[in-house]
């Protein structure tokens, strides 16, 4: 009864999920990491991404889940997409202090197959956007901010 427990055969595993059963096939998950170098305009795999990298105007920042606004000045090179590990957690947008990725994961509701394919950018051994979802406060566009770093999730 307790969610997340599994259940395995040779092919498929069960999957305890809330008030739900998933029956979902056995799929080795990519344990590699994606480097973003400093001058890389997009990404195909993992994830298809487009990257600008403009200078900051009063321009009205749009909330679109899709896109990612960074100070560019904050972010260390090389960026780093991997899977989320134990352990792992942020300033989401907004909040003053940390917060486990587990515990956002839970808050978002995310089933365990959510939380296995979630993506993670990384700055340093910062993460910086649960790809799709938030982003971290302390890499937020301010008023000190002359270039943005601008990602776009396709």
């Amino acid at each position: 009864s307790i969610s997340g427990t599994q259940f395995l055969s040779q092919t498929h595993r069960v999957v305890k999920d809330r008030n739900q059963l998933l029956i979902l096939p056995l799929i080795k998950h990519n344990e590699n990491e994606y480097f973003i170098s400093i001058d890389q305009r997009e990404l195909s795999e993992p994830l298809k991404l487009k990257i600008e990298v403009l200078p900051f105007r009063d321009m009205a920042l749009q909330k679109n889940k899709s896109i990612a606004i960074f100070d560019y000045e904050m972010l260390k090179f090389p960026l780093v997409l991997r899977h989320w590990r134990q352990g792992d957690k942020m300033i989401p947008l907004g909040m003053k202090g940390s917060k486990k990725i587990s515990d956002i994961f839970i808050n978002l509701k995310y089933t365990l197959p959510q939380k296995e394919e979630a993506w993670l950018l990384c700055s340093g051994d910062e993460v910086i956007w649960l790809a799709g979802e938030r982003i971290s406060d302390r890499f937020k566009v301010t008023e000190t901010t002359t270039t943005i770093y601008k990602l776009y999730l396709e």
